[in-house]
């Protein structure tokens, strides 16, 4: 009999999962930060984080609304710049790449400049997993770094991230006066995934690319590039990994 086994490499799909449905109840900075240390921790372990929503500026971000949990003062005050504006260096390459930013300081310190080098081991954040998201306008965004991984990050770090950032920018707003949006309403409620659209998104999940569904499913790449496109719509969602963690929330998709 076979058992799942996961490894520290693994994604913890299931958690990941309940994750994203427990972010639904977020609506203060309070209720953010225990969401981290609480549903969050228990998908993607860690031992202190920073986010913000705020305006882009060439240097940084000046916040609407920071919250964090265990990062020290000095750390926080060393990302702070002239007027109020916050940078920090991975903060930096994310606005330069928009890819999600993984750091280790025993395995990645080369990298860093020696003021950033010594800022960073002052702190005792040990290593950084990091990603953020631009609005439609590209005038703000939120950035989501977090710390003492347990482990150095790596790719399903990464993949975590790209999966949760976009639930988690929407939660964070909520926590802001007045329920602050840059982003269009909404429509109403989308039409359901057809049994061609799920069976797509389902070896989405198991990582096959288009040709290989166009193989599995006897039909064209394009067809299943179209019914890929149309299963993001409906979902609401911008990438493959997001559509599979929708998928699974709303349980158009088994979670295992």
């Amino acid at each position: 009999m076979h058992t799942e086994r996961h490894t520290r490499r693994d994604i913890n799909r299931p958690a990941l999962v309940a994750a994203v449905e427990a972010l639904g109840e977020v609506s203060s900075p309070n209720d953010f930060v225990a969401w981290t240390q609480g549903e969050f921790n228990r998908a993607f372990p860690h031992g202190a984080f920073m986010a913000c929503i705020g305006k882009v500026f060439d240097n940084g971000v000046k916040p609407m609304t920071m919250v964090s949990f265990n990062c020290p003062d000095t750390y926080l005050r060393s990302a702070r710049q002239a007027e109020g504006i916050y940078s920090t260096f991975r903060m930096q390459q994310w606005m330069q790449s928009g890819e999600p930013q993984l750091f280790d300081l025993l395995r990645d310190a080369a990298a860093l400049d020696e003021g950033c080098l010594k800022d960073f081991q002052a702190s005792g954040l040990q290593n950084i997993a990091a990603h953020g998201l631009y609005d439609v306008t590209r005038e703000h965004l939120s950035f989501f770094s977090f710390h003492q991984l347990p482990h150095p990050p790596r790719a399903e770090q990464e993949k975590s991230l790209k999966m949760i950032v976009p639930a988690m920018h929407a939660a964070l707003l909520r926590c802001l006066p007045g329920h602050f949006s840059t982003a269009q309403p909404l429509a109403d409620t989308p039409p359901p995934l057809t049994a061609r659209e799920t069976e797509v998104l389902s070896w989405i999940r198991q990582g096959k690319t288009n040709g290989e569904i166009a193989a599995i499913l006897g039909i064209s790449p394009h067809t299943v590039k179209n019914q890929v496109k149309s299963v993001m719509v409906k979902l609401r969602v911008n990438t493959r990994g997001q559509a599979v963690v929708e998928g699974m929330r709303k349980r158009h998709i088994a979670l295992h």
